[in-house]
This record gives structure tokens, sequence and C-alpha cells, in this order.
């Protein structure tokens, strides 16, 4: 009996959970860069599309390794 073969998507998520993490790293540096210029708006966005960002990465993260234990 052959073992099913990982769909094709499923090998995306590594390189869009890396990417996504990058993505939140710039966005943390720079919010904390605009907090010490005293940009308290611009601030708040970025961390705002930072955490975005990061629940975007945890959902993918957990829908890759849910998928994995099927096969």
């Amino acid at each position: 009996m052959m073992k099913p073969v990982v769909p094709d998507w499923v090998l995306w998520l590594p390189p869009l959970n890396a990417s996504l993490n990058g993505l939140a790293t710039v966005l943390l540096l720079l919010g904390w860069r605009l907090i010490r210029h005293g940009k308290r708006d611009a601030h708040k966005r970025t961390m705002l599309a930072a955490f975005a960002v990061s629940a975007v990465f945890l959902a993918c993260y957990l829908v890759y390794h849910g998928v994995l234990k099927s096969y």
C-alpha cells in the first residue's frame, strides 16, 4: 500500500511561514523605531499589522502541522 502524497499547496506553507515571520520582524523593528521617534499613531498601526501578520503565521503553521499528521 502506497503512502498518500502530500498536496502541493502544503509544500508552499513553510516558505510562506518564513516570509510571514520575516515580515512580522520587520514590522516590530519599524514599530520600535516609530515609538522612539514619538510617532504614536504610526506605531499603533504598525503593531496592529505585526499582530495580524503573526496571527496569519500561526494559522498557516497550525494548518501545515495538522495536515502533515494525516500523511
